[in-house]
């Protein structure tokens, strides 16, 4: 019985150890760059640009590595949070939406996200260049215009107002 004392007072002193140093081998952790995703597909997709395709197999696996200005709450639903967005306006006539981006995002090159990359990624969608089929075109038919006038901060203009719930 004695045994099974010192061995359980053995064993609690070496998980606390362990507890109290995972944390310093955490914070000393670097992350990686480079590597290559796996995923399983059930579809042989045109094409992995998000921007053009809307089949499944193309959505399952870019969503993981795409970012959007707003998504939902994953622990309070339906609530809007931010993600790229750090804050959000609306303006009294619900035709203008400001968005104000977080600093420090960054692409896989290293270079920083800007509101002229957020410009640039819905005007693909929005309002394509010649030759370029956006089959998302058509939910977004109330954007007028989207504007970049500083680095973080984009510029949403509508035809019309759109009944948010949020």
């Amino acid at each position: 019985m004695r045994s099974f004392r010192v061995g359980a007072i053995l064993l609690s002193v070496v998980m606390l150890m362990g507890l109290w140093a995972a944390p310093l081998s955490m914070a000393q952790e670097q992350p990686r760059r480079g590597g290559v995703l796996r995923v399983a597909l059930a579809a042989d997709p045109p094409s992995l640009d998000a921007h053009q395709e809307q089949t499944f197999a193309v959505t399952q696996p870019m969503s993981a590595i795409y970012n959007n200005l707003l998504v939902l709450d994953p622990h309070n639903y339906p609530k809007v949070i931010g993600d790229v967005a750090k804050s959000w306006k609306v303006s009294g006539d619900s035709l203008t939406y400001t968005f104000t981006l977080h600093e420090g995002i960054k692409f896989h090159d290293g270079s920083e996200l800007t509101a002229a990359d957020v410009k640039a990624s819905w005007d693909k969608v929005v309002f394509p260049s010649g030759g370029v089929i956006s089959p998302r075109r058509g939910n977004y038919q109330m954007i007028k215009s989207i504007e970049a006038p500083d680095r973080f901060t984009a510029v949403f203009r509508l035809h019309h107002p759109r009944r948010r719930s949020w």
